[in-house]
């Protein structure tokens, strides 16, 4: 392949995987040594619980299996048996799911909560990613037709719905006139025809054959969390005072019970509408008039999220905690006392960072530091005590800092001595590199800072949008940022003696992600947004000709045909690793622009590091997946827990 054509980086990226971690006896539980407080590690039956909050909840098929997704863009699956099988398939919330009704196909809703709106459609049983939907506009529901031929996605724009055909993702068109805004759809058994309901109040028959109106209905505007109950001769939902109960073939209100919050838990196999309503600390579960007992959670975390099957109800918190209560029979209904079974209460503690020199790999998790040689290992602590949570190596010290808030830029000696305050942030600090003892740093988005072990006076630039600074010479910096009306290029080069400031020959919307090659700091490699036509992340290197600006080279070396504003890059001799694509970790070859995808865990790699005859990655969930380097084989997955033990898989 030439080298000036780049690689088009994204359909090998959603497709490799290794097998998912199933809750499985693990391969290495193992004390840490100087670190260890509890006798025995408790392994519970899930790898660990959501990271926030639960948002879904989803019945696989008809059985008593279920999904759950949360705000930490990850998928479980929990069996009868007490094992969860767990997958993440996004870096973003998952807001809402829908299973198809053989059990395996499933979609889902991520978003920022912002500007990001897509619906993505994946395998579980092979781990693979089979389409993904951009949506300008929110998505208020998602629902597989009875026979899972479509899949329904209803939205705030004025069609108020979009069909897709299930497995493919070409759109069906359905409607002759838009039903408006949709937040509840659902086809009858043959799939002939079709409700809809949404925020405006109408309820509305649609034959699928034909996309004509069979029927509408006006009932109450503003409903939150519809659903049809009563064999779907009803819908329920929460006005913001009152649970109603809707006849919809009508649409009147036939009950409504006044509260002044419901988490909806209603089947549509129930009679009557049920909820989980708050009562001081506590919660109760309300059927029409009646309500349990208060029963508290866990800590009095709040309910999210809830689910109703035929004998039992699972909901989940805001702290990523499943529950499950047996459904209380009609004529024990009222103060019957529940008593919630934990599910999932196995959290894991987060690795912050990672580095190595090479030899051995360090761990930085909640200001400790740890020391591994390679896979099948337990770390060791090496010291405590740093109020940080990014680190890396100068020569022969650590650098530590925060990337979330204001705090010192500290270096220590390798075992935490001689510990020397190198600059005060007043924010937290977004990107740092070394040239030599030379650091340069980015905080916020507004100040690049360039400050050594022996310099007095840190130099300052602030601009507007900056990501990363680079240092190419001692006095030469290379700074990324977006681009703007007022300085519409996004990279520039300062001069930190005389502060001349120039913008390199490079056109795009935003840069970020600039890391040096290792064989030549007048060469580096950054990401390039560009938004003209199509939206698209370009992989691209920067040859700077000394002194020279206007001479300056690009050389694409691969493409993701959207924005990966989170993609990271890292760099060794001809090689780079990157994620690009929202997936796995993928090895390109600079010289051939050959692409070398690795397998990964069940959780999404954050950042890589290479060692020996190995790799590691830390991945977003704070665990740590081992590879073999030359095979780029995934080996296992560990990660510290709350009882404090190494556990890996």
């Amino acid at each position: 392949m030439p080298k000036s054509l780049p690689v088009t980086l994204f359909c090998i990226l959603l497709s490799v995987c290794a097998p998912l971690v199933f809750a499985a006896e693990p391969s290495l539980v193992s004390e840490i040594a100087g670190y260890s407080g509890s006798d025995q590690a408790v392994v519970r039956s899930g790898l660990h619980q959501h990271r926030g909050s639960v948002l879904a909840l989803a019945r696989q098929g008809t059985s008593d299996a279920f999904f759950s997704a949360g705000e930490d863009g990850f998928i479980s699956l929990h069996d009868p048996l007490g094992n969860s099988h767990i997958w993440q398939i996004s870096d973003m919330p998952i807001k809402m799911i829908a299973v198809h009704p053989d059990g395996n196909l499933i979609a889902s809703y991520e978003t920022d909560g912002f500007s990001v709106h897509r619906l993505s459609l994946w395998s579980w049983k092979d781990k693979k990613r089979l389409y993904a939907k951009r949506f300008r506009e929110a998505i208020t529901s998602v629902s597989w037709s009875a026979k899972g031929t479509y899949v329904m996605i209803g939205n705030t724009s004025l069609d108020g719905i979009t069909v897709l055909t299930g497995e493919t993702g070409k759109p069906k068109k359905i409607f002759d006139t838009s039903p408006g805004p949709v937040s509840l759809s659902h086809t009858g058994a043959k799939e002939t025809s079709v409700i809809t309901f949404g925020p405006l109040g109408a309820i509305r028959y649609t034959e699928i054959s034909n996309g004509k109106q069979r029927a509408v209905y006006q009932g109450p505007a503003h409903i939150s969390s519809p659903s049809l109950f009563d064999n779907n001769r009803r819908i329920t939902g929460f006005s913001g005072t009152h649970v109603l109960s809707i006849d919809a073939t009508s649409g009147k209100v036939v009950q409504e019970f006044p509260t002044t919050k419901a988490i909806m838990a209603t089947g549509s196999f129930d009679n009557q509408p049920m909820w989980f309503s708050p009562s001081g600390e506590d919660w109760q579960l309300c059927r029409e008039d009646k309500t349990s007992a208060p029963f508290a959670t866990t800590d009095y975390e709040a309910i999210t999220t809830a689910l109703a099957m035929e004998s039992k109800i699972v909901f989940g918190s805001e702290t990523g905690r499943l529950y499950e209560i047996p459904k209380p029979l009609d004529t024990q209904f009222q103060d019957t006392v529940l008593t919630p079974t934990v599910l999932t209460d196995a959290k894991i503690v987060p690795i912050d960072d990672i580095v190595s020199n090479g030899n051995t790999l360090y761990l930085l998790s909640r200001g400790s530091v740890f020391s591994v040689a390679g896979p099948s290992q337990s770390p060791t602590l090496v010291f405590s005590g740093i109020t940080a949570n990014r680190f890396r190596m100068i020569e022969d010290a650590f650098l530590f800092w925060s990337w979330d808030s204001a705090g010192d830029v500290l270096m220590t000696s390798l075992q935490g001595d001689n510990p020397k305050v190198l600059y005060t942030a007043q924010e937290g600090i977004r990107s740092l590199t070394l040239f030599g003892r030379q650091i340069a740093c980015v905080e916020g988005t507004s100040r690049a800072v360039v400050f050594s072990p022996s310099l007095t006076k840190p130099f300052v630039y602030e601009g507007a949008g900056l990501q990363d600074a680079v240092l190419v010479s001692i006095e030469s910096l290379i700074v990324s940022k977006s681009s703007t009306s007022r300085s519409p290029h996004p990279l520039l080069h300062i001069h930190t003696r005389t502060r001349e400031t120039v913008p390199l020959p490079v056109q795009g919307e935003l840069s970020f992600g600039l890391q040096p090659s290792p064989q030549n700091p007048h060469e580096l490699l950054v990401f390039l947004v560009q938004a003209e036509g199509q939206s698209r992340t370009e992989l691209v290197r920067i040859k700077i000709e000394g002194d020279d600006i206007t001479s300056t080279t690009v050389d694409k070396k691969a493409v993701y045909p959207d924005e990966d504003l989170k993609a990271l890059l890292f760099v060794e001799n001809n090689a780079v690793l990157t994620n690009l694509g929202k997936g796995s970790l993928v090895e390109i070859d600079l010289r051939t622009l050959r692409q070398y995808p690795l397998e990964r865990g069940y959780a999404l790699p954050l950042k890589p590091e290479v060692l020996g005859s190995y790799m590691a990655s830390l991945n977003y969930d704070g665990s740590l997946s081992w590879y073999r380097r030359s095979s780029r084989s995934l080996i296992s997955t560990g990660y510290l827990s709350e009882d404090t033990f190494w556990i890996e898989e």
